[in-house]
């Protein structure tokens, strides 16, 4: 009789820890989909973070490129207004003579 009494109490705490073990296993399954799906997207996050700092960096080649440009040609303006003095004053002088 007590065999049979643990027997019994055997078998439903064996069905139990099967129900839960397969509620276990279910939700291993979606975390393990959640999971997945959060590496793919940290995938795709990590591609277009690149492309963006890709893009800064030319952005700041370019930004610094003209800088440069604007420098040059503000030296030359520069450099064409002093010809152009120079030719005044030598215009200037040769009227006086």
């Amino acid at each position: 009789m007590y065999c049979a009494y643990l027997g019994s109490e055997y078998k439903i705490a064996l069905e139990e820890a099967q129900s839960r073990i397969q509620a276990l296993e279910q939700k291993s399954d979606k975390f393990g989909k959640a999971v997945g799906a959060e590496r793919k997207l940290a995938a795709q996050l990590s591609t277009r973070l690149e492309a963006i700092r890709q893009t800064e960096s030319d952005l700041k080649n370019e930004i610094v490129l003209t800088a440069t440009q604007a420098q040059e040609a503000k030296k030359r303006e520069t450099e064409l207004e002093m010809d152009m003095y120079k030719q005044e004053f030598k215009r200037n002088k040769q009227k006086k003579y």
